[in-house]
C-alpha cells in the first residue's frame, strides 16, 4: 500500500496488535503478525510516496482489510497503544470471546494516511484461528472478472477456493504449511463485485500497488504461466520477466482485473 504518512499508518496498525517485521528499506515499512522473513503470514508494505503525491492519493481497489475477531481489538477511537495480544491460539480466542464486530471509516488520521481521499475500511472479521489479517478483500469489475479471477488464482496460482462462491464475491487461500510457522489457516483472498467499481477507472494514484506470494521455483512457475517451449498460450501477462532482486529470484504477472501480482522464491527470501 502506498500511504501519504508511514509513521502514523505504522501506528495504526501497532494499535491493532500487529508489529513492525522490516523496516523495508527508504520509504516502506512491513507490518503484521509473523516473523522477520515469514513466508507464512499476511504481511502490509507500506510506502512512503512523496509529499506531491500524497495529496494525490486514492482508493477504488481495496474493499476493506478484515482483522480476526479471534483478536482483541482495540475499538474505533482507543488509542494507538500496542495491543495486548496472547500468544497462545486458545487464550487469543478466550479473550475475544467477548468481541463484537466493528468497522472504521475515518476513525483517526492514521487510517486517513492509510486510505487516501476515498476511503480505505478496516472491520473485525468472523473467522477460524490463524492469521489476524483474516481477508483482505479487493473489488473487480463484474461477474465476468470475478469468474476469470477464480480460475486464475486456483488455476494458475494453486490457491483453493473457500466458502460458498456466490455471483458477486469469491474467496481464495493457501492451505497452511504442517508445522510451519502458521497455527491456523492463512489470509483469504477475497474479490468482490460493488456497484460503481468499472475497474477500468483505475487511478495511477492508487494506494493498492501489488500482491506478492512466495514459490518454490520462481523459473518453473514462470514456465508454467508462459506455456514455456511448448508454445502454449500463456496463462497471464506477464510484466517482469524472472530475475534476481532483494536477494532472491522474482517475477511479476498481471491477474484478470490487471492487477500486478510478484511470485518470490521462497529460499532466496528466507536466507535474504
Amino acid at each position: 500500500l502506498r500511504v501519504a504518512d508511514r509513521d502514523a499508518a505504522v501506528a495504526f496498525w501497532e494499535g491493532r496488535g500487529a508489529r513492525i517485521i522490516s523496516p523495508g528499506g527508504p520509504g516502506a515499512t512491513f507490518v503484521g503478525f509473523g516473523a522477520y522473513r515469514d513466508t507464512e503470514h499476511f504481511a502490509l508494505e507500506l510506502a512512503q510516496v512523496s509529499p506531491e503525491s500524497a495529496t494525490k492519493l486514492v482508493n477504488s481497489v481495496v474493499s476493506y482489510i478484515g482483522l480476526s475477531m479471534l483478536l482483541p481489538q482495540q475499538p474505533p477511537g482507543a488509542e494507538d497503544t500496542e495491543a495486548d495480544i496472547p500468544d497462545d491460539p486458545l487464550a487469543r480466542f478466550l479473550a475475544a470471546r467477548s468481541a463484537k464486530p466493528w468497522s472504521m471509516q475515518d476513525a483517526s488520521g492514521a487510517v486517513d494516511a492509510l486510505r487516501g481521499a476515498d476511503g480505505l475500511e478496516v472491520k473485525s472479521v468472523a473467522s477460524a484461528p490463524g492469521d489476524p489479517f483474516a481477508q483482505f478483500s479487493l473489488r473487480t469489475a463484474s461477474v465476468e472478472t470475478l469468474a476469470a479471477s477464480a480460475t486464475f488464482y486456483t488455476g494458475v496460482l494453486g490457491m483453493s477456493e473457500v466458502g460458498a462462491p456466490s455471483e458477486t464475491q469469491r474467496c481464495f487461500r493457501y492451505a497452511a504449511l504442517p508445522g510451519g510457522a502458521l497455527e491456523g489457516v492463512p489470509t483469504t483472498l477475497v474479490f468482490r463485485v460493488e456497484d460503481g467499481f468499472a475497474g477500468d477507472s483505475v487511478s495511477t494514484e492508487e494506494c493498492f500497488d501489488h500482491i506478492a506470494i512466495s514459490c518454490v521455483d520462481v523459473d518453473a512457475a514462470s514456465a508454467h504461466i508462459t506455456g514455456g517451449e511448448a508454445g502454449e498460450t500463456p496463462l497471464a501477462p506477464v510484466i517482469l520477466e524472472p530475475c534476481g532482486m532483494f536477494g532472491t529470484r522474482i517475477m511479476g504477472v498481471r491477474d484478470p482485473n490487471g492487477y500486478k501480482v510478484y511470485l518470490v522464491e521462497e529460499a532466496g527470501f528466507r536466507s535474504g
